[in-house]
């Protein structure tokens, strides 16, 4: 009986000391994206990465993380915060389309489009679907690309 006594002891402090982690992680983003807003974004990376290493399950830090890391010509790095948000949640459109265009930006194009493929058979009514497709493939098949831009405005004309 001493085990389980230990063991439920053992979640119920371990689930105390992540609070906390979790707490500072959101306080540390709400201050990168504060700092984002204000131009100042070496701190703002700053922040993004202590606070994807207390959270490193919380899908919105790691794609904010990728953001940042992305704008200062990180790629590499940003498509791992990409994918470590879309581990967490696989559903999370935003951090989808960043990684598919950072994987165009680092010469992985062909994941890029299969990524963006399966996206839109997923909901090929989708407009915003089959505009990621057609920037995925805008480095390897021009005319791929056209068609899948094209099926965007039939989708929805005033896409933008």
């Amino acid at each position: 009986m001493i085990v389980p006594v230990y063991l439920a002891i053992s979640l119920v402090l371990g689930s105390l000391t992540l609070a906390p982690a979790q707490d500072r992680a959101k306080d540390l983003y709400d201050r990168a994206a504060q700092l984002e807003r204000d131009g100042n974004y070496p701190a703002s990376l700053s922040l993004l990465w202590e606070a994807a290493g207390l959270a490193p399950r919380d899908a919105e830090i790691q794609n904010r993380l990728g953001e940042a890391l992305e704008r200062i010509g990180a790629l590499d790095a940003a498509v791992v915060a990409y994918r470590t948000a879309l581990q967490q949640k696989p559903e999370f459109r935003k951090a989808s389309n960043n990684l598919i265009l950072a994987l165009v930006k680092v010469g992985r194009g062909d994941e890029a489009v299969q990524r963006a493929r399966a996206l839109v058979s997923e909901d090929p009514k989708d407009p915003d679907r089959s505009f990621t497709l057609g920037l995925a493939q805008s480095e390897q098949n021009i005319t791929d690309a056209i068609a899948s831009f094209r099926r965007t405005l039939e989708l929805a004309p005033q896409h933008t």
